[in-house]
């Protein structure tokens, strides 16, 4: 019994269990070589046979109208494939083929052994009917050293009964051996399986987390010393998990709660850990990530070259990275040497900082105060150049005084809209800013605006209209707010409109009738394509020059956009140049 319970003795069964199924799978696997080639060699003479019967009676003249029906009927009566090569290799019949449409089969293998030999076999992919073939090709013309050739091809996969019946018979002694070596392994095996089991389900225990388990094994053999060894391992192992285990939750916690990404890579550049905030950036899988080449799942080359160049010079190493994930979105990374024990060894922890919002905000800052200064300048240099030049005579000049003093006046005004529009703007974006909603008749609003801006569209003989729909719902709005988004759009409208042009102001329900939709139309000099997306942009012009003539501040736009979406709604333009224009604006009922 001791010999049957010894790890020697079940590595000797199962090394001699292992031995016998190798004989046996090659055992058969040489029988089932043996009988196929048999079958090949059978099927080869029967082929030789068909060809030298079929020579004897093949058309003399060898013409392809006499030899394509031939290969077609006695293709059918024998079933095999039957094709005529001429001494050049031009196929002149083929039954299972278009011999126009086929390739010159001078340098088919079969071909060249039977232009030296007289008879030439192969098996190979046959590209015209797509499947393995036996081929076999014939010299009609024995006593020459070249001439027609007559081949015939039969499907590999077609293979005999004889041949099956073998296979299943070899088959069939393999699993009987096979069964009766298993038998012997068991019967010697058998008691160690229980032995064996129990510390196999105390390890899937460990795995699981459950480390209260212990083998219960008393023998004192191999096995037993083996048990004992792991219930002393579990002991210490229970104490280091729950240390780990604690020190884990502390750093993902940490992880967690960080609004920036943290990226670890080992030293070979594969990532080892990545918090979930990263995760959500990159749109990446978390646990399919770990493990993958940074390349993989960041795919950005600055940010691998970073973190190879601090692995390469084990320096702390910090960038600005831009990546094109849904949107281009800026990264400030900060990434230092990972320490461990050899310098052969480490990685790389990196934190990426999200500043892409930073940096919006930092070039629209840039930018407004960009714009800001060429719009002050312009007329702060003509009150300055008309003032001094008042003050050096002109003010006694009585012809250009005082169209000086309107000029300046002039420029005074657009700097007070200017400065008026800024105040607004900056209203609507401060936090603090608010909504006073109130029920409003949007019909009566409507009337009220456009004849207030009536009088400007009189000056250039302009006709102003308004179409409203019957039995519109009061809305919740700001009265006054809505009402300077309605000034400024008419307003525009008439600028931008020449003399004896058309507006009209339409108001309805829209198309979804879950909102209120107001359109500004024109008959005016409209608005290019290319310039439709950026049209609500601050200080934002079409035509620059013309705007400034007009007396526009650029930034009326802007504000009818964040009225509009303050009150949850959207504003639109449709325009073709030359035609006019369409702004609707859609409020929520």
């Amino acid at each position: 019994m001791a010999i049957l319970k010894s790890r020697l003795f079940f590595k000797i069964m199962v090394s001699y269990v292992v031995l016998l199924l190798a004989v046996l799978v090659a055992t058969h696997l040489y029988m089932a070589y043996r009988v196929h080639d048999n079958y090949i060699h059978l099927e080869r003479q029967r082929l030789l046979t068909a060809a030298k019967v079929l020579a004897r009676v093949a058309p003399a003249d060898h013409a392809m109208s006499a030899l394509q029906p031939w290969a077609e009927e006695f293709g059918r009566q024998t079933g095999f494939r039957i094709t005529m090569i001429a001494a050049d290799g031009r196929v002149l019949a083929d039954n299972q083929g278009n011999p126009a449409a086929m390739d010159n089969h001078s340098g088919r293998p079969e071909v060249q052994e039977a232009q030296r030999m007289g008879t030439g076999v192969s098996i190979r992919f046959s590209h015209t009917v797509g499947k393995n073939e036996l081929y076999l090709a014939y010299r009609l013309e024995r006593e020459a050293s070249h001439g027609p050739v007559l081949r015939l091809a039969l499907p590999l996969q077609e293979i005999s009964q004889g041949f099956r019946t073998a296979q299943q018979g070899l088959f069939l002694i393999s699993v009987f051996l096979f069964l009766l070596a298993l038998a012997l392994g068991y019967r010697f095996t058998r008691s160690l399986t229980g032995r064996i089991q129990s510390i196999q389900k105390f390890s899937e225990k460990v795995a699981c987390g459950n480390l209260d388990a212990r083998v219960k094994e008393v023998a004192r053999d191999e096995l037993g010393s083996l048990a004992e060894s792991l219930n002393t391992t579990a002991d210490a192992l229970q104490g280091t998990i729950d240390e780990l285990r604690e020190e884990k939750n502390r750093v993902a916690a940490i992880l967690e709660g960080m609004r920036a990404g943290v990226l670890v890579t080992d030293a070979e550049g594969r990532i080892t850990l990545m918090n979930p905030v990263l995760a959500r950036i990159l749109q990446a899988d978390l646990k399919e990530s770990l493990g993958k080449k940074v390349i993989e799942v960041v795919r950005n080359a600055e940010l691998k070259g970073i973190l190879d160049r601090v692995l390469a010079e084990k320096k702390e190493a910090t960038a600005v990275v831009e990546m094109a994930l849904v949107t281009t979105r800026s990264f400030e990374v900060v990434a230092v040497p990972l320490g461990e024990a050899s310098a052969a060894s480490g990685g790389v922890v990196a934190v990426l900082h999200d500043i892409t919002r930073l940096k919006e905000l930092e070039s629209i800052r840039k930018d407004f105060v960009a714009n800001v200064s060429h719009e002050l300048r312009t007329p702060l240099t003509s009150i300055r150049g008309f003032a001094e030049t008042l003050l050096e005579g002109a003010l006694e000049d009585k012809k250009n005084n005082r169209r000086f003093v309107e000029i300046i006046k002039a420029h005074a005004l657009r700097l007070s809209d200017l400065t008026m529009d800024l105040l607004t703007l900056a209203t609507l974006e401060s936090e603090s800013f608010q909504l006073k909603p109130e029920p409003i008749d949007l019909p009566a609003l409507v009337h009220e605006v456009l004849e207030g801006i009536r009088p400007l569209g009189l000056k250039k003989r302009q006709e102003l209209g308004a179409l409203l729909e019957d039995g519109l719902p009061a809305i919740e709005a700001d009265r006054g707010r809505l009402r300077q988004v309605l000034i400024n759009l008419l307003d525009n409208a008439v600028k931008f409109t020449p003399e004896e042009g058309k507006i009209s102001l339409e108001v309805g329900l829209n198309a979804e009738r879950n909102g209120v939709a107001v359109h500004v139309k024109d008959h005016g000099i409209g608005i290019p394509s290319s310039d439709l997306p950026r049209i609500f942009e601050r200080f934002y012009r079409v035509d620059k020059a013309r705007s400034r003539e007009q007396g526009g501040t650029g930034l009326g736009l802007a504000i009818v956009k964040h009225i509009v979406e303050a009150h949850h709604g959207n504003v639109s333009v449709k325009s073709t140049l030359g035609q006019g224009s369409d702004f609707c604006v859609t409020l929520p009922l």
